[in-house]
């Protein structure tokens, strides 16, 4: 292994052996025979003979440190690369989680696009995650009624309550929240819309479909549905019972629900849109039913009134 030098030789000088101090250099080589000149000559080519050979060695050790110097920027700047993009990634994946929890917040703003000329319709955020999910929604919550009372109650800005709904055997306490509790005792059944709230709904239905990301065929498939029960001869019949409309209200709400129990289950996706006439046949026995127990309950409702009529005064 060659030396370390610590002295540059290219900055040496070399020495003049005619002095005193190189006497006893110049003797040993006189005792081999040599003129007094030829060993001074002697000692000069032997001087620089090593003198250019540690200029070979220093070369080679400023290389090397060279080398070591640029090696050691190159991993201190790779190190500073590699940890100013870690920060960077650190701060996008940052920026990307405040875009993803405050979205509204960083909508691209659309330079040529108004405001709306109506208001959007504003549904509970519940009921849009359930759509979103492809679950069972009632059509309640897309009436004006619906809409009215859920913006008025789930919409209001007040600090949330919770009330309990049940115990199971393990005594475990169900909760909700008080405002959903209040919401879920207004649903009604698909069953028991009025054809007002029905006809009302259903295109409100379809656009919160398409808002929630529904595929397109679903879409088409719901809206055939709900088409096919607005031109069926029941919807424009001149019916003071009413129980032809409330046969369409009974067999949209049983089929549609039907449809995802099936979903639900896993075991096929049938054709909503195809008419089922053994369905249309039960719905209108049902309907049937139904005016009847309203023709009962108003005949009781008279027969009361009559009585509390006929009774003397006291």
């Amino acid at each position: 292994m060659a030396p370390i030098l610590v002295l540059d030789p290219n900055l040496a000088v070399c020495p003049d052996f005619t002095t005193e101090a190189h006497a006893t250099s110049r003797l040993a080589l006189t005792n081999l025979n040599l003129t007094e000149e030829q060993a001074v000559d002697f000692l000069k080519t032997a001087w620089q003979n090593e003198n250019n050979a540690a200029k070979i060695v220093w070369g080679q050790q400023l290389a090397e440190r060279q080398e070591a110097e640029e090696e050691e920027a190159r991993v201190a700047r790779e190190n500073a690369e590699a940890k100013a993009a870690a920060e960077r990634e650190e701060l996008e994946a940052v920026a990307v989680e405040l875009k993803k929890k405050y979205k509204a917040k960083f909508l691209p703003i659309e330079n040529d696009t108004p405001m709306p000329d109506h208001l959007p319709v504003n549904y509970p955020h519940a009921v849009m995650q359930k759509l979103q999910k492809g679950e069972y929604v009632e059509m309640w919550f897309f009436t004006e009624r619906g809409i009215r009372d859920t913006s008025s109650s789930l919409g209001a800005s007040q600090p949330q309550t919770f009330s309990m709904t049940s115990a199971d055997e393990d005594g475990v306490i169900h909760m909700m929240p008080t405002a959903a509790a209040k919401v879920a005792k207004l649903v009604q059944r698909d069953e028991d819309l009025s054809w007002e709230d029905f006809t009302g709904s259903y295109l409100r239905f379809l656009a919160a479909m398409r808002q929630t990301g529904w595929p397109e065929d679903r879409v088409k498939m719901f809206g055939t549905f709900w088409s096919s029960i607005m031109v069926d001869e029941r919807a424009t019949s001149v019916d003071d019972t009413v129980v032809d409309k409330r046969t369409l209200i009974i067999y949209q709400a049983e089929q549609r629900r039907a449809w995802h129990d099936m979903v639900a289950l896993g075991k096929s996706v049938p054709n909503l849109a195809i008419r089922n006439a053994s369905a249309m046949d039960r719905a209108h026995r049902k309907a049937v039913n139904w005016r009847h127990k309203i023709l009962l309950q108003e005949s009781a409702l008279q027969i009361q009134v009559c009585n509390n009529l006929s009774r003397p005064w006291r």
